[in-house]
């Protein structure tokens, strides 16, 4: 399991570490929405169908990556799309290990503010702090608005709060 600098975990890693990966290289959450979906899709001439994963928060399968040429690949890869890549981590799962990703939930193991707004701004059931204490599992102050920072804006600057 890898987390990033940026995250906290509120709640029992247990479910997600012990998780299936059902022949899948990673377990990971998604944040992309369609219109960016396409776009990276098409930036990486890559299926659409493949999940574009948050690294942030990811379950690799290590035992069936160490089967696979990784370096072999991802080196390949970069000499190839270096000029295309924007979040090189994420660019390279994306295209090419994309379609063995298990899709888990932002909300419960990859969650930042952006995400809550926007799972708030599209849906009658909105989600508030109590039910983000209850329920998530994984933190993420992704992207430049971080709680430490003195601009913050967003509501899940409690958990992080709560741990200094």
């Amino acid at each position: 399991m890898y987390l990033d600098v940026d995250t906290v975990v509120i709640n029992s890693l247990s479910e997600l570490y012990t998780m299936d990966f059902e022949n899948n290289l990673f377990i990971g959450a998604t944040h992309i929405r369609n219109g960016l979906h396409k776009f990276h899709s098409m930036r990486l001439n890559v299926n659409e169908k493949n999940i574009y994963v948050n690294t942030g928060v990811l379950l690799m399968n290590l035992k069936e990556l160490r089967n696979i040429p990784v370096e072999k690949e991802v080196i390949y890869f970069i000499k190839k799309n270096k000029n295309k890549l924007l979040l090189p981590d994420q660019d390279i799962i994306y295209a090419l290990y994309g379609d063995r990703v298990k899709e888990v939930s932002p909300l419960l193991y990859n969650l930042g503010d952006k995400g809550l707004r926007l799972h708030n701004l599209n849906k009658k059931n909105k989600i508030d702090i109590d039910w983000v204490r209850k329920n998530t599992v994984v933190i993420h102050y992704y992207g430049r608005n971080k709680p430490w920072n003195k601009n913050y804006d967003g509501i899940l600057n409690v958990f992080y709060d709560e741990i200094i």
